[in-house]
């Protein structure tokens, strides 16, 4: 089995923000339809929300990857037995995971939001 190709990558990533977002409009609509709000203006509303929380949980993700390359920590990491080359090699792979986890929620986040703001505007 050969090494996934680009646009398989990009195919699983669209495969996976199409669900998550179906997931947000499915809890939207079921938070909308238990709380009562039934109109458009209220689930536009709801989903915009929705989405603006995917994007902050990405970028929650963000600042603590940045905090792992301080000085003091690389010292501490390096008084240690391990090559400190492994280490940031280790740190570097974990920056790179949380911005591409922070990219993901805001695609993920962005089609909500704007779906929810078209919503609001057209039904007012």
């Amino acid at each position: 089995m050969g090494k996934p190709g680009y646009f398989s990558g990009i195919r699983r990533f669209l495969k996976t923000a199409l669900l998550a977002d179906l997931g947000i409009f499915i809890a939207a609509g079921l938070i909308c339809w238990f709380g009562g709000w039934l109109t458009v203006h209220l689930y536009g509303h709801s989903l915009m929300w929705a989405g603006l929380a995917a994007i902050l949980l990405g970028l929650l993700s963000v600042p603590g990857s940045y905090e792992t390359w301080s000085f003091a920590y690389q010292y501490a990491l390096s008084a240690r037995a391990k090559n400190i080359d492994d280490y940031t090699r280790q740190r570097s792979k974990d920056a790179s995971q949380s911005q591409a986890f922070f990219l993901r929620m805001v695609v993920i986040g962005v089609v909500p939001t704007i779906l929810g703001t078209l919503l609001q505007t057209v039904s007012m």
